[in-house]
């Protein structure tokens, strides 16, 4: 599985708001690397589309919990404008993919 697919995966996944299964179900080898270069295409599909990084995220988690998942070291990303909603705007949950 190549960054390219993932990230059109995705893409699609959010644009028809449809769960996908998870891509380590398929290909349980995927790399941080991969994952990361499909993170990148995905935020750059974003700022094609006129949004812009407004900042970073970072996933901290348990000793437990990152060796339950094999995750070794803290994850992070980017924030986009799409991604936000306006200080005290309500929370649309019915646009959340379960």
């Amino acid at each position: 599985m190549d960054a390219r697919s993932i990230a059109d995966a995705l893409i699609v996944a959010e644009r028809e708001r449809k769960a996908i299964t998870p891509f380590t179900d398929t290909a349980p080898g995927l790399d941080a690397t991969t994952a990361y270069r499909a993170q990148r295409l995905l935020v750059q599909h974003r700022l094609d589309a006129g949004e812009r990084i407004i900042g970073a995220k970072l996933g901290l988690t348990s000793r437990a919990k990152q060796e339950a998942m094999g995750v070794r070291e803290p994850l992070y990303g980017w924030l986009t404008s799409g991604m936000v909603l306006p200080y005290g705007e309500p929370l649309p949950l019915t646009e959340f993919i379960p």
